[in-house]
């Protein structure tokens, strides 16, 4: 837990939900330095593939002045400055991070103390409860909207000056910078994870440490000012989230289409709808003979 999320919105769309971040209220500048720094929408995001984050601006500007926040892409599995190796060799877990153990665990304390940390953002992540024996009902979980969002065409959302769009879930992580042995930089981080809230508890014990509003952001992003270990405090299981089972198509990352957020009785509903298609269009048989009991 957290190892699936989706995050559908392109560039222009990720600017305009995260204006409220912005410290002059304007779209947050996308900037990406590298060559990896590649995005594209997708409904099941998984680790080592890339998503976007806040950072402060000096992280991806730090030649020049820069007072403002910014959105970057980096890839998702912190791996840490001092990893030596192959990018596509590194067995570490670090997808996500506990928050009871991250100042002291060699492969997170460096990153903290360095004040390395960013915003995660997503439509919403998976988690997956277990329901009987091996069997698993994965749900889709997300900050409340006004109405159901992910399904819709992100470009309707674009065209009114306020974002009608869906709120995009802003969850703390850290990140490290580290060069590979060709000397190529990569930003990679994880995702922090804490005990459960009550509503969350239904489903997972655990789940990701959740900024709630602007103040909660930014107070995360101010590095400056707040130590990592005094922002961890800050750090609360969040309550005020919805969720909905989904179809377990989710559990293979190949699939990536609004069918993996859709709530499960659509999709149920569907193959309803087609075994009754099949059933009418089929031949009639025998008619079916009444039971009639001895008298």
């Amino acid at each position: 837990m957290c190892g699936r999320t989706a995050c559908t919105l392109d560039q222009h769309g990720i600017q305009r939900a995260t204006c409220q971040y912005s410290k002059n209220k304007e779209n947050l500048s996308w900037i990406e330095k590298f060559g990896w720094q590649t995005y594209k929408p997708n409904y099941n995001l998984s680790p080592t593939q890339n998503s976007p984050v806040i950072v402060n601006g000096t992280v991806v500007e730090s030649e020049k002045e820069c007072e403002n926040r910014a959105l970057t892409l980096m890839r998702w599995g912190l791996i840490p400055s001092w990893y030596k190796g192959n990018i596509q060799e590194c067995t570490l877990k670090t997808n996500n991070c506990r928050i009871e153990g991250l100042m002291h665990k060699p492969t997170f304390r460096g990153a903290a103390l360095a004040g390395r940390r960013c915003v995660v953002l997503a439509d919403g992540f998976y988690e997956w409860k277990e329901v009987s024996g091996k069997k698993k009902q994965p749900y889709f979980i997300y900050f409340p909207q006004d109405e159901d969002v992910f399904t819709k065409d992100a470009g309707s959302f674009l065209d009114g000056d306020e974002w009608e769009g869906p709120k995009l879930l802003t969850m703390a992580g850290i990140f490290d910078v580290w060069k590979s042995p060709e000397k190529e930089t990569y930003y990679t981080y994880s995702v922090i994870t804490m005990e459960s809230s009550n509503t969350m508890s239904v489903v997972h014990s655990r789940m990701p440490a959740i900024l709630n509003g602007e103040e909660e952001v930014s107070m995360w992003l101010d590095t400056d000012e707040i130590p990592t270990e005094e922002a961890l405090s800050m750090l609360q299981p969040m309550e005020d989230i919805q969720m909905h089972p989904v179809s377990t198509i989710v559990g293979n990352s190949r699939n990536n289409s609004s069918e993996c957020v859709k709530p499960f009785r659509e999709a149920e509903k569907k193959k309803s709808n087609a075994l009754t298609d099949w059933l009418i269009k089929s031949p009639a048989g025998p008619p079916t003979k009444r039971f009639r009991p001895d008298s």
